[in-house]
C-alpha cells in the first residue's frame, strides 16, 4: 500500500483544508478495500452526502472519512463535524456509516483506524458551539484559484 498522497491534485489550491481533503479522499478512495465485505475497493459517494464519504458497491456499506494532521501517532480525543443534526440523523438510521480516522503528515498516511457504525451512538456526540451568521462557511464550490 501507498502511503503517499498524490500532490499533482492540488496544483492550484490554496485553502488548507481544501488541499487536505482532495488529497485525503482521493487516497482512500484508490488505497481502501471494503472491510465489512472485503470487496477490493470502495466508491466515492455522490457529492454533498451527509455523513457519507464512500460506498461499497458489493455490500452496500456505507463509510465517513475524518482526517486530521499530526505529526504524532496519538488519535485525539474528539473529531470537529459540521452538523449535530444531521450526524444524529446519520448514526441513529438503518443505514449508518462507519468511519474512517486519518491522521497525514507531509503529504502522506500516519495513521488509519476504521470504527465499525455499532460504536456510534447519540450519547458520544458532542455538539459544538453554532458558527456565527458572519462565518465562512464550505458552501457554494472549491476555494480553488486558476492557473
Amino acid at each position: 500500500m501507498n502511503l503517499t498522497f498524490n500532490t499533482a491534485l492540488i496544483q492550484g489550491y490554496k485553502s488548507p483544508a481544501q488541499i487536505a481533503r482532495r488529497l485525503t479522499e482521493d487516497w482512500l478512495a484508490r488505497n481502501m478495500y471494503c472491510p465489512i465485505c472485503g470487496a477490493e475497493s470502495i466508491q466515492t459517494a455522490e457529492p454533498n452526502a451527509p455523513v457519507k464519504d464512500y460506498v461499497c458497491q458489493n455490500c452496500r456499506a456505507q463509510y465517513e472519512l475524518k482526517s486530521k494532521k499530526s505529526t504524532t501517532a496519538r488519535f485525539m480525543s474528539s473529531v470537529v463535524d459540521g452538523v449535530y443534526r444531521t450526524m444524529i440523523q446519520r448514526i441513529t438510521s438503518l443505514d449508518n456509516p462507519s468511519f474512517f480516522f486519518l491522521h497525514y503528515d507531509r503529504y502522506q498516511v500516519n495513521n488509519l483506524i476504521i470504527v465499525p457504525r455499532c460504536f456510534f451512538i447519540p450519547d458520544i456526540i458532542q455538539k459544538r458551539k453554532q458558527l456565527k451568521e458572519t462565518a465562512a462557511r464550505g458552501v457554494g464550490g472549491l476555494q480553488h484559484s486558476a492557473g
